[in-house]
């Protein structure tokens, strides 16, 4: 049994598909099980041609949904949680590093940030410093973080803030700490558009459920 899953979540950019399931491919350690969360609007079995167990959501719970997946799966033995997107270039040591790096009281991201008193006014994390937020694209989590009942009670209007509704659950229910995952990633579309548009509601949200815990 692999102690390792890795949840790598399928949008619509099915122009890097084949490039993401790629890096699968030529990871040089091979000790993990492949989750694929299909948020896309079409069936992807057809483009999947790696061993993998695909779960499909459709956008059923927005970014919210690979919670959910983990949920699915929490009673088959893992000890350790990855999440990637599609819009992500990993390197073929990443699962190696998921093993190096992982630390059973720390949940860590390739973008760990300490905040200070609103969302966009914020620190990368380095080296052994703690922060306030995890982003859920290159997350590396211990799997218990996934039984704690309030991740599963965000309100439906934030489920596209997952990442800052899991740094509240983190700050709030647990005693984790937050750090930054140093693998080589590398982010592909830098979701201007969307920043943009959830801009205000990344604020008003950090203002009620992370700086009361700071």
């Amino acid at each position: 049994m692999n102690k390792l899953a890795v949840f790598f979540t399928v949008y619509n950019r099915f122009e890097q598909l084949e490039r993401s399931l790629n890096e699968f491919k030529l990871q040089s350690r091979k000790d993990f099980d492949l989750y694929i969360v299909n948020n896309s609007d079409q069936k992807i079995d057809d483009l999947v041609d790696i061993p993998c167990e695909i779960i499909n959501l459709h956008n059923k719970y927005k970014h919210f949904g690979r919670y959910f997946a983990v949920k699915q799966v929490i009673d088959r033995g893992y000890e350790i949680i990855a999440f990637l997107d599609d819009d992500i270039m990993i390197h073929p040591k990443y699962i190696n590093d998921c093993y190096f790096y992982f630390q059973p009281q720390y949940v860590k991201s390739f973008w760990a940030f300490e905040i200070f008193d609103d969302y966009w006014k914020r620190k990368k994390l380095s080296g052994q410093r703690n922060g306030h937020y995890c982003g859920g694209g290159g997350l590396l989590a211990p799997i218990d973080l996934f039984r704690v009942p309030q991740l599963y009670e965000c309100p439906e209007e934030y489920w596209i803030l997952d990442d800052l509704w899991m740094s509240h659950v983190i700050l709030a229910h647990t005693d984790y700490k937050i750090r930054i995952f140093p693998t080589k990633a590398k982010l592909l579309d830098d979701h201007k558009a969307t920043y943009k548009k959830i801009k205000p509601l990344k604020s008003e949200f950090t203002k009620e459920y992370i700086l009361p815990y700071l």
